[in-house]
C-alpha cells in the first residue's frame, strides 16, 4: 500500500459518516493522515479524483437505498481514481471491546457468556403426549415452529421434532390405530435452567440427541434453546475487527495488483489474508442444458487452484500470513459470504467498458453492492499498463 493520505468523499448522510468512522480506524493502524472531502456536485467530483493522484487510498459510503453503481461520484471513482477506492457500507464500525483478542475466538466467547435467557426463544407451543402426531404436524405447521415441547401432568417430559415426524409419515399410514406423539418424542426432554450461561447450554444441546434444549425455570417451561438461535445470535454479535483481508483472484491484471495491494494492506494493518478463486459448481457452455460431469467440475476447480498457485508464485515476497483456497459456487454471492466476516475484500476491475457494471464485471460488482464488510476496488488507471497472463473462467471479475 502506497504511503499517502486517506481521502474521504463525504455528504451529509449517514452512510458518509460510518466511512469516516472506518477511515480514522484504518488511518490509525496505518499511521497515515485522513482529508475529508464534502462532495456536494461534478466540480467537487473533479477535484477529488485529482487528490486521489496522491493519495493512498479514496474512501466513499455505500448508499442503502439506491444502486450505488448508478451514483455519479461512485461510478466516476470507480472508473477514474488513481488510487484504490474502498466502499463502506452502511454499518457501524464493530467496536473492539468485548472481543478477546479480536479474534473469532473472542467473538465466540462473548456470546458463550451471556445467559440462556438472552438467546432463547420465548414462544413456545406445547402438544400433550397423548396427542396424535396429525394435530402435532398440524400445530408444528401453524406455528411456524421445529420443535414442541411434549407434556405430561404440566410436566415437560420430552421434545418432538420435526425430523421426526418427517422420517416416520410413512409409518402412520400402515397403522391400525392413531400413532401419539408419545411414540415419537424423544424422552426424557433435554432441559438448561434460565440462568446457565450459552456456553453451558450448548455443551447439554451438543450431547443431546437433537439440535434443541427446554428452557426451564423450576419446573416451568420458559423458552426453548435451538442450533438456530445459537446461529442468529452469532449473526447478530459485532462483527470481528480482526477478520482476514479477503482477495479475490482470478489471474487478470487487476486481481494480480489487488493481491499485490492486499498483502501490503494486511502486513501494515497486522492482519492476515485469504487469497480465494470461485469455480462454478456447475461450468458448462452456455450451448448445453444438463449439469456438467463431475470430472469437468474437478478440472475448473484445478484450474483455479493453478490460477492461485501462480499469482502468490508472482507477489512480492511477504511476511504477511497468507491462506489460500478454492471455493465453489457463484462468485458474487460466494465472495460476499467468505469477506461477511472479514476486515476487507480486495478486488480487481475489468478496465473497460461504459458501464459500471461492464467495468467491474458482474461478480465484482455484485460485491460492491452487496458485501457486508468494506470493499476495495482497484481502478483500471493503476493496471492499464500491466499484462495479463492466466485468467479462470467464472471467477471474480468476470461476467
Amino acid at each position: 500500500m502506497n504511503n499517502g493520505r486517506i481521502l474521504v468523499g463525504l455528504d451529509r448522510s449517514s452512510t458518509s459518516r460510518h466511512a469516516l468512522q472506518w477511515a480514522v480506524t484504518e488511518a490509525d493502524r496505518l499511521e497515515e493522515a485522513v482529508e475529508p472531502i464534502y462532495v456536494e456536485g461534478e466540480t467537487d467530483v473533479d477535484a477529488l479524483l485529482s487528490l486521489s493522484r496522491d493519495a493512498a487510498l479514496l474512501v466513499l459510503g455505500r448508499l442503502p437505498e439506491a444502486d450505488v453503481l448508478d451514483s455519479s461520484t461512485m461510478s466516476r471513482c470507480l472508473r477514474l481514481a488513481s488510487c484504490p477506492v474502498a466502499v463502506v457500507p452502511d454499518v457501524p464500525v464493530p467496536e473492539q471491546t468485548g472481543v478477546a483478542g479480536g479474534g473469532p475466538q473472542g467473538w465466540l466467547d462473548s456470546l458463550g457468556d451471556r445467559p440462556v435467557r438472552e438467546v432463547m426463544s420465548t414462544e413456545v407451543v406445547g402438544v400433550d403426549s397423548a396427542t396424535d402426531v396429525d394435530t402435532a404436524w398440524r400445530t408444528m405447521l401453524g406455528a411456524g415452529f421445529a420443535h414442541l415441547p411434549v407434556m405430561e401432568q404440566g410436566r415437560c417430559v420430552g421434545v418432538v421434532h420435526e425430523a421426526d415426524l418427517l422420517w416416520r409419515m410413512y409409518d402412520w399410514s400402515r397403522r391400525d390405530r392413531a400413532v401419539l406423539v408419545a411414540d415419537v418424542a424423544r424422552m426424557p426432554a433435554p432441559t438448561v435452567t434460565v440462568d446457565l450461561t450459552v456456553r453451558e447450554a450448548a455443551e447439554t444441546l451438543r450431547q443431546s440427541t437433537g439440535d434443541a434444549v427446554v428452557v426451564i425455570d423450576g419446573e416451568q417451561v420458559v423458552g426453548m434453546l435451538t442450533a438456530h438461535d445459537l446461529h442468529a445470535a452469532l449473526l447478530r454479535q459485532p462483527v470481528p475487527s480482526e477478520g482476514p483481508v479477503v482477495v479475490g483472484v482470478d489471474g487478470s491484471a487487476g486481481s494480480q495488483y489487488a493481491l499485490t495491494w492486499g498483502l501490503r494492506y494486511a502486513g501494515q494493518t497486522n492482519r492476515r489474508v485469504l487469497a480465494t478463486s470461485v469455480s462454478l459448481l456447475a461450468p458448462r457452455p452456455a450451448y448445453r442444458t444438463l449439469p456438467a460431469p463431475r470430472e469437468e467440475v474437478a478440472s475448473a476447480g484445478g484450474a483455479h487452484k493453478e490460477v492461485l498457485d501462480t499469482a502468490l508464485g508472482q507477489a512480492e515476497p511477504s511476511e504477511t500470513p497468507v491462506r489460500s483456497m478454492v471455493v465453489y459456487g457463484r462468485p458474487g454471492p460466494t465472495l460476499c459470504a467468505l469477506a461477511a466476516h472479514a476486515a476487507g475484500l480486495v478486488i480487481g476491475s475489468h478496465g473497460a467498458g461504459a458501464s459500471p457494471e461492464s467495468l467491474l464485471g458482474s461478480a465484482s460488482a455484485y460485491c460492491v453492492r452487496n458485501a457486508r464488510c468494506p470493499v476495495i476496488v482497484i481502478p483500471p488507471s493503476l493496471t492499464s499498463g500491466l499484462s495479463t497472463k492466466h485468467v479462470a473462467r467464472s471467477t471474480v471479475g468476470n461476467g
